[in-house]
């Protein structure tokens, strides 16, 4: 049994007591997803999804909320552009604006730079390398404006890291969403990061977070990382899921 089932196993055992799920390098969830599920939203990260190739990407699923899937347009060029490094839908409740993000570990190449204007985008590392973290927050900041939203995923990225010798800017990183309105939900509870990586001698990081406006932080309730999916023999994943309530 391969990871990707026991992940889809974990969520299906969870039947219809979570409202939604934000996920990431997963395979079309309509291919394992129970068939009563209400909203099945989802985009590859590379290729189409007509390809013959085993195609990854994220996903937003929800048993029994309607949503409503968005295709990002000229107006916000990046999102369009990386594909599976986010995937948007929007629901007639609050919050209004729903985002799953996978964003990449390595800087954006030249070749993907030259193809959307950026220099207007505010680059958070100190050698002015370009990042997934920097384009697609910014232009989803544009995109929700004025509207309720909760966006999250494996961001690659820990505050820590600016202190472990890698390029710097993380910490700028959540200075810059804040600025712009996104709320870290684990600062209610916790001060410091947790723990979601865990992946056999690599560094105790958090690299997944959830985010969202002030309104929608105000009814979080509980803030939790579920260790139960990496505690299996074999591990469901090396990332353990984050569970937000929201009253």
């Amino acid at each position: 049994m391969n990871k990707q089932t026991r992940a889809g196993e974990y969520l299906a055992k969870r039947g219809t007591s979570f409202d939604l799920a934000l996920l990431q390098e997963t395979r079309d969830p309509r291919l394992w997803a129970p068939p009563d599920w209400v909203s099945v939203t989802w985009r590859p990260m590379w290729g189409t999804a007509g390809s013959r190739k085993v195609l990854w990407g994220s996903a937003i699923v929800a048993p029994a909320l309607e949503l409503e899937p968005h295709e990002p347009d000229a107006a916000f060029p990046w999102l369009a552009e990386l594909g599976g490094a986010c995937v948007i839908a929007r629901q007639l409740d609050e919050p209004r604006w729903l985002a799953s993000v996978h964003f990449g570990s390595s800087q954006l190449p030249d070749e993907v730079l030259s193809r959307h204007p950026w220099d207007h985008i505010p680059i958070s590392t100190p050698n002015g390398s370009v990042w997934e973290t920097d384009v697609i927050p910014f232009e989803l900041h544009g995109l929700f404006s004025g509207d309720t939203f909760l966006w999250g995923g494996d961001l690659n990225s820990a505050e820590v890291m600016d202190d472990l010798g890698f390029v710097g800017g993380n910490r700028e990183l959540r200075r810059r969403w804040r600025d712009a309105g996104s709320h870290d939900l684990r600062l209610r509870f916790h001060a410091e990061e947790q723990q979601t990586f865990f992946r056999p001698k690599r560094r105790p990081y958090q690299l997944d977070h959830v985010f969202a406006d002030a309104a929608t932080e105000r009814r979080v309730a509980s803030w939790e990382v579920d260790r139960s999916p990496i505690s299996t023999a074999p591990p469901r994943s090396d990332h353990a899921p984050i569970v937000v309530t929201l009253r």
